[in-house]
């Protein structure tokens, strides 16, 4: 109903891809957690019990930092240059835990919502962007192997690490 109006939307982003934002909401009443992929990503093995299990302490969700962080942890991704905002933890949305009623407390996807509206073009990673700033640094990070950011740069450490789940 134009809830994501706010969005940019391309060949590769449309209003599919941001419902993931409104999970929470639909699945409130039965879910107490979720645990969102990327249809990109590869399940390789691992105990996803595990990673349900992991300790949010109180955040409305965990998940693996952005690559572009990964050998500089103080690099500044360039949605928070753009904004001249400080540097800060920036996590890739394409694995997220989910915990169902802090995000709804949280107002999170009304957060990002607003976010994508006010930013426009300045909203460069589009949903992954404005769900940063919708929790402003408020999240668990999880270790890279559950979410394995394939690139040229990555490719090979990936198997030698022995990653859970690889992100093409």
């Amino acid at each position: 109903d134009g809830a994501f109006g706010g969005f940019a939307k391309d060949h590769r982003r449309g209003e599919a891809m941001l419902l993931r934002l409104a999970v929470p909401h639909l699945v409130a009443k039965d879910y107490d957690r979720v645990l969102y992929l990327d249809s990109d990503i590869l399940f390789r093995h691992g105990d996803l019990n595990r990673l349900f299990e992991t300790d949010l302490q109180g955040c409305a969700l965990a998940a693996v930092r952005d690559n572009c962080q990964w050998r500089d942890p103080k690099r500044k991704p360039k949605q928070l240059k753009l904004l001249g905002e400080r540097s800060r933890p920036y996590f890739n949305s394409g694995l997220l835990l989910i915990d169902v009623a802090a995000y709804l407390a949280g107002g999170v996807m009304e957060r990002a919502v607003g976010f994508a509206t006010d930013q426009g073009k300045n909203n460069v990673e589009n949903d992954q962007s404005a769900l940063n700033h919708a929790v402003a640094g408020a999240w668990v990070e999880l270790s890279p192997l559950w979410n394995w950011q394939f690139s040229f740069a990555t490719r090979y450490f990936g198997w030698l690490e022995d990653a859970f789940l690889y992100h093409f």
